[in-house]
Formats: C-alpha cells, structure tokens, sequence
C-alpha cells in the first residue's frame, strides 16, 4: 500500500494515540495480517483516502446515508429472501432484450 520511505516521512510527521476495543483490534490486526497490513497501515490509508476525495471516502458514509440500507428496503428483502428460501413468489421468464438507450 505504501512504500517503507512514505510510511517513514509519515511516522516522522505525526503520531496519534488511538483508543480502541481490544478484541475489536485483535480481530482487525488477524485480518489485516493476511494482508500484510497493519493497523497503522489502515489508518493511513483512511486518512489518505479522506483528504484525497475532500470529505469522506465511500467506505466511511453512514449507510443511514443510503436508501439501500432504508428500514422499508431491508424488510423487503427479508421478505424477498424468506419467499426464495421456501420457494414460493419466484418463476422462471425467458430474458428480455431491452433496445439499447
């Protein structure tokens, strides 16, 4: 993700204190290990990402942001997905071509 000579130049700007849940950081150091990451590599990466697009990156939204994520939607798609599950509402179609726009 970044070179040794940036991730150096950004230790030597700044260092934080950053409070976290222990299991929370033991689950993300697991994770991030199979990557090769770090924590340190995370939270820079975040931070590149949230000066580099003048806000807040996509992956940092609130998804309350975001009609997917809407009350109403998810309870139909638990419905959608309970009726798929026991086989019912769902039918075969032949695909329809749509002209192009």
């Amino acid at each position: 993700m970044f070179s040794e000579r940036t991730r150096q130049a950004m230790a030597a700007t700044l260092e934080r204190t950053i409070t976290l849940d222990r299991d929370l950081t033991r689950r993300a150091e697991r994770k991030l290990h199979r990557y090769g990451r770090t924590l340190d590599d995370a939270f820079a990466y975040i931070i590149s990402a949230v000066v580099s697009t003048r806000g807040e990156p996509q992956f940092v939204r609130e998804q309350e942001d975001d009609q997917f994520y809407s009350e109403a939607n998810m309870a139909h798609l638990a419905r959608v997905r309970a009726d798929w599950e026991a086989g019912r509402n769902f039918h075969e179609h032949e695909l329809v071509d749509l002209p192009d726009a």
